[in-house]
This record gives C-alpha cells, sequence and structure tokens, in this order.
C-alpha cells in the first residue's frame, strides 16, 4: 500500500522537449500518436511550431504558404473514395471505426465496392478529419471535397486549424456574405490564384493576407496581422477589414497599408484602400502615381488575367456604411467628406462605368483600365 502511495505522490517525470521543430504546416495534418509520452512530445511540438508560425505572421500570411495549386477534378467523391478505398488498411479502418458499411447496409470490402464508400463519403464525408484524408489526398482534392459537402462538420472544424484551408475556404464563405450567391470551385480556384497573383510591382514592397478573426463575420479585426488587445490600454495594433480577405501591403519590413476585398459572384469587391498612418508616409514618393489608383490598376491587372471583373465602393456609400454600421465610432463631417472625396477620385488609367450595383446596402460602381 505504501509503495503505490509513493508511487501516486511521486512528481511527474516532465517529457523532454522535442529536439527538432517542424514546421506548423507539416505538423498540422498528422495524427496525434497514442501512446502517452510520444502524444505530450508531438503536441509541445505543436504548440511550438504554432508559437513561431504566429511569430512569423505579424504582417500577415506569407504567399508561400498559402500559393498552392487547387485544381482538382469535377469527381471529386469518386477520386476520393478511389485514394482511400484502394488502401486495404484504410478502408478496413473506414468500415470499423467510420462503420461505412454498417451506414450504408452494405457489404463493400469483399469484394470492393468503391461506389459504397462513395455514397457515405457523399452523405457522411463531413464526419472524417484532415489528418484522415492527408495521407492520401493532395490539398486541392481535399479544399474542393470541403468545399462540396453539404454539412461542414468535424472535417472543416479541423481543416479550420490550418490557415490555408480557412483562407481558401474564406473565399467561397464571401460570397455568401456579399451577394449570397455560392461559388462554384472553378470560380474559387480563380479568385485564389488572382490573389496570389496581385503584385505592388516595385522594390521593397512585400504582399501579404489575411482574413477576418470572427470567421463568419464579413469584416472585422484581421485574424493574424498586428498584436491581440490584451487589456483595455494596450495599443489596437491589428488593421481593421473592410472585406473578407485583407492584402496586408509592406514597404522594407513595414506594415504601411491595408486594401479590404471581397470575393463575390458578382466580381472582386474593393471595399477599402488603407494607409495604415495618416503622415509620414515617405514611401510613398516610390510609387509612380497616387496610391489609391496604383493599387487599384495592380489589382485590375490580376482581375483581367482571371476574366473576373473588378467593383469599387462608391465614397458616399461607404461613408454612409461606416455610419450605420459603426455606431460606436463618431464619424465627423470632415472625415465623411474625405472618405467620400477619396473613393470618388478621377482615375486616370482606369475607367469607372455608369450604372450603379448595389451589394449588401453597398453601391458599386465596376471599373476598366483604360485602352
Amino acid at each position: 500500500m505504501n509503495d503505490l502511495l509513493e508511487l501516486l505522490m511521486a512528481p511527474r517525470k516532465r517529457t523532454a522537449p522535442p529536439e527538432v521543430i517542424r514546421s506548423f504546416f507539416e505538423l498540422l495534418p498528422l495524427p496525434h500518436p497514442r501512446d502517452g509520452e510520444k502524444r505530450e512530445i508531438f503536441e509541445e511540438e505543436l504548440r511550438l511550431s504554432k508559437q513561431a508560425f504566429l511569430a512569423a505572421s505579424k504582417r500577415g500570411l506569407m504567399k508561400a504558404d498559402l500559393n498552392v495549386d487547387l485544381t482538382a477534378p469535377a469527381n471529386i467523391v469518386a477520386v476520393i473514395a478511389e485514394k482511400l478505398g484502394s488502401n486495404p488498411k484504410m478502408a478496413s479502418y473506414l468500415d470499423v471505426c467510420k462503420y461505412v458499411g454498417a451506414t450504408q447496409h452494405k457489404q463493400w470490402l469483399q469484394p470492393l465496392d468503391l461506389g459504397v464508400l462513395a455514397d457515405w463519403l457523399a452523405e457522411r464525408g463531413h464526419k472524417l478529419e484532415l489528418w484522415e484524408l492527408a495521407k492520401f489526398c493532395t490539398i486541392a482534392e481535399i479544399a474542393r471535397f470541403a468545399h462540396e459537402l453539404p454539412y461542414d462538420g468535424d472535417l472543416v472544424r479541423s481543416l479550420h486549424e490550418h490557415p490555408l484551408y480557412k483562407f481558401v475556404d474564406k473565399i467561397a464563405l464571401s460570397a455568401q456574405h456579399w451577394g449570397k450567391k455560392p461559388l462554384a470551385w472553378q470560380e474559387v480556384v480563380k479568385f485564389h490564384r488572382l490573389l496570389m497573383n496581385f503584385e505592388v510591382g516595385l522594390p521593397g514592397f512585400e504582399v501579404r493576407y489575411d482574413y477576418t478573426m470572427i470567421y463568419h463575420h464579413p469584416r472585422g479585426w484581421a485574424e493574424f496581422t498586428g498584436e491581440r488587445q490584451t487589456g483595455p490600454s494596450d495599443p489596437k495594433t491589428k488593421p481593421w477589414l473592410d472585406g473578407d480577405i485583407g492584402l496586408i501591403i509592406s514597404f522594407q519590413g513595414e506594415h504601411v497599408m491595408t486594401i479590404g476585398v471581397s470575393p463575390s459572384a458578382t466580381g472582386l469587391l474593393v471595399n477599402q484602400i488603407q494607409l495604415l498612418k495618416k503622415q509620414g508616409n515617405r514611401w510613398l514618393y516610390k510609387l509612380p502615381k497616387p496610391y489609391f489608383e496604383h493599387m487599384l490598376e495592380r489589382l485590375s491587372l490580376a482581375c483581367e488575367a482571371e476574366g473576373i471583373d473588378m467593383y469599387l465602393v462608391k465614397g458616399e456609400s461607404l461613408r454612409d456604411q461606416i455610419k450605420a454600421l459603426y455606431e460606436k465610432l463618431t464619424l465627423d463631417d470632415q472625415t465623411g467628406e474625405r472618405i467620400r472625396r477619396t473613393y470618388n477620385q478621377p482615375l486616370a488609367s482606369l475607367s469607372r462605368s455608369r450604372a450603379n450595383t448595389v451589394i449588401n446596402g453597398h453601391k458599386y460602381r465596376k471599373l476598366s483600365r483604360r485602352k
């Protein structure tokens, strides 16, 4: 009895930290080990890896982490079924742990009937998790599979731990926020490629990416950029995004501008082109034209390459929406007029359509580059 008490009261041996820390994106799709000590080591490595990733993302997500080919076949359920079911161990796992045969009321392993598995995936694929798919399927295949499922469930929850998958899903969700019209997968791929191809086009500048911190909000504080407030007296360093997606513009390693855009079934909606500081922007002299027009022109080039229309919010519409949406924010007449003039300013290289397009109460006008 005394030996048992001594064993229970003895201080627990601390697990040694991992010697090598793998990248956050490498660790996320891996299963957590079942062995207790190995699991603790893995979870500590994951914690340290995430900590390093967040520290490196203070100016947004890097293009290198997001710029992947999202092309995936149209018959995605059949493709996933083929990749999972053709591996005997995985097929057995799905039958025993996910109850594929029992759920579908069919024997499908002997002989192998991938049609049964495909039916289960179409109905219950949301019950899978990222680590169960990642060993057999590509990033694009998993992303499209999740996009076309009728339910969110465990799969989307686990995908949202991965910034790349969440960024792609945010593109699709933006169309629901702005126009309530879903995007087909090919359109999601086009918008993703558009965003990845956007460049300032001058040395010293870098484009990074972010999305709203509260996932289901079409506007809000950025998820990664800046520092979160831990107390009411802390400075607000996180930029506000007037769109689901934020393009974070840096010059020589310093965040200098935020562009808020919203992919939609209508086109790319430009809701925000905002300098981080009102004064001391010496970097503006590097631009060949006013910053507002330069960024719109560069966005227009990226849109043209994908055959996507671009729309700019009207100044008075943005001003009025800010007044209506942010009741606690006092918007004086001078600030409101500055917003109106900024977004309605003449553009030498771009022309505005005469017709207004109204989405979510915002008025937009289509922009086209002058030939």
